[in-house]
C-alpha cells in the first residue's frame, strides 16, 4: 500500500508539474503575445508617419509644381514681349535704314549737283586734291557729260587712276555721312 501511495503521489506531483509547465508556458505566449501587440503598434505608428510625410510630400510637391507653371507662364510671357519688342525694333531698324539711303542719296545728290555746277578746271582741281576713293564716290554720282568735262581738264594719270576705279564696281562704296 505503501507502494501505491507512493505511485499516487509520484503520479500527483508529476501532474502537478506538467501544469506547472502548462502554466510557464501560457505565461511564455501570454509575454510574447503583449511585445507583439506592442511591436505591431509601433509598426502602425510608423506606418501613420510615413503615410503623414507621403502626404506632405505631395502637397509640397504640388506647390512646387503650381509655382514652376507660374514661372513659366511669366517666362512664356516675358518672351513674348521680347520676341514683338524685337520685330517693333526689326520694324524702326529697317525704316532708319531707308531713312539713311535716302539722306545719303541726297548727300550724293547735292554734291553732285555742286560740281555739275562747278567749271571743270575748279572741280578737276578739288577732285585730284582728294583721295583716290573720295573723288571716286563724288564722280560716280556724276553723269558722264560732267565726267568727260571734268577728266579733260584733269591731269591724265591722275584721270586715269580715277577712269580704272570707275570701272572697278565692287569698290565703289556710297558717301560716308
Amino acid at each position: 500500500m505503501r507502494l501505491l501511495f507512493l505511485i499516487v503521489i509520484e503520479i500527483g506531483l508529476l501532474w502537478a508539474q506538467s501544469e506547472n509547465r502548462a502554466f510557464d508556458c501560457n505565461k511564455i505566449f501570454e509575454q510574447r503575445k503583449e511585445e507583439l501587440v506592442l511591436r505591431l503598434e509601433q509598426i502602425d505608428a510608423q506606418v501613420q508617419a510615413l503615410e503623414s510625410l507621403r502626404e506632405a510630400s505631395e502637397a509640397l510637391l504640388g506647390q512646387k509644381e503650381m509655382a514652376l507653371s507660374t514661372r513659366e507662364a511669366n517666362v512664356t510671357a516675358t518672351l513674348a514681349q521680347i520676341e514683338a519688342l524685337k520685330s517693333a525694333i526689326e520694324v524702326v531698324k529697317n525704316e532708319n535704314a531707308q531713312i539713311l539711303e535716302a539722306i545719303k542719296k541726297a548727300r550724293s545728290d547735292k554734291i553732285a549737283e555742286v560740281y555739275t555746277k562747278m567749271k571743270p578746271a575748279a572741280s578737276a582741281q578739288v577732285l585730284s586734291e582728294l583721295p583716290l576713293e573720295e573723288a571716286v564716290k563724288i564722280m560716280h554720282a556724276l553723269s558722264p557729260k560732267v565726267i568727260s568735262t571734268i577728266f579733260a581738264k584733269m591731269d591724265p594719270k591722275k584721270a586715269s587712276q580715277l577712269t580704272a576705279q570707275l570701272n572697278r564696281q565692287d569698290d565703289i562704296k556710297p558717301l560716308p555721312q
